[in-house]
């Protein structure tokens, strides 16, 4: 099941855009673990589509 927050199928390069946006997310959550046992909190924000140039 496609997450539904996720615009990638929308996108003529979706594959960048999810991508980079699971990057992130993997990378907040990776931290977020890490950091927990110091009393650090870590969050993540991933807006959806912004226009550039790179979507034609």
């Amino acid at each position: 099941m496609e997450d539904p927050s996720s615009i990638s199928h929308l996108t003529p390069n979706g594959s960048i855009y999810s991508v980079s946006k699971h990057a992130l997310e993997g990378l907040a959550k990776t931290a977020a673990h890490e950091y927990a046992r110091f009393g650090i909190r870590i969050n993540n924000v991933t807006p959806g589509l912004v226009q550039i140039p790179m979507w034609g």
